[in-house]
């Protein structure tokens, strides 16, 4: 099946939808403690819904282009995606909690290679799981795109693990300054709106980057039906 790569995305959508998922899973951590696998997980899962239900409520859009042709993502599935996000967040946790590099003492550069690493590490896992299911069951991530249902079938594991990490390799940092600022309100406060402020601004810059690197090396890719 051909893959398709979304080779430049709206910044303003994307920086809105990312700060959407940001705030509600920042808002949900600092009450949840149930060990790291399952922490990432009931944080994923949970934030995800609350994000999605909002997104497809407020009938926002974000609009891309996929092999040159406009698209405009109008409306996610709950269950899959959401599941997804747990699984990635587990992951992204597992990955954090052996690969801090606490050797590296400036605090912006840990938080940029942080991110940037071990989202790489996390998405590439997540990925090959999901194409393994998609492959073995009728599981699909699906998606409202252009008023159509798609069905998204695999997704490309040489450059997506890549891309998606770009967002992660600012958006940390910016929150982690965010966190500075915020600092003197009590932790449940801070951390959705460090979520929200640091999410949005870190993927203003992200995108900005994913488009220009898109250029030269087509962006996420995805097989849909």
């Amino acid at each position: 099946m051909k893959t398709h790569h979304i080779t430049k995305i709206n910044v303003i959508d994307v920086a809105i939808f990312i700060a959407i998922f940001e705030f509600f899973t920042l808002l949900l951590l600092p009450h949840i403690n149930f060990g790291t696998i399952m922490t990432g997980l009931v944080d994923g899962f949970i934030g995800a819904v609350l994000a999605i239900l909002l997104f497809n409520s407020l009938r926002f859009s974000v609009n891309f282009i996929l092999d040159k042709k406009k698209k405009t993502l109008e409306k996610l599935d709950v269950f899959i995606p959401s599941l997804a996000n747990g699984i990635f967040l587990a992951i992204l946790f597992i990955s954090q909690r052996f690969l801090s590099y606490r050797f590296i003492e400036n605090m912006l550069l840990r938080n940029i290679v942080v991110g940037f690493v071990n989202t790489f590490i996390a998405i590439f896992f997540c990925i090959i799981i999901y194409n393994l299911i998609a492959k073995h069951t009728d599981l699909r991530l699906k998606t409202t795109i252009n008023k159509k249902q798609v069905k998204i079938e695999s997704i490309d594991l040489k450059t997506t693990p890549f891309f998606v990490a770009v967002f992660e390799l600012f958006i940390l940092p910016i929150m982690g300054i965010f966190f500075i600022i915020f600092e003197n309100l009590p932790y449940a406060l801070s951390s959705p709106l460090v979520g929200l402020f640091g999410g949005f601004i870190g993927c203003l810059i992200a995108a900005k980057v994913y488009n220009f690197l898109a250029k030269s090396f087509k962006g996420i890719g995805i097989s849909i039906s």
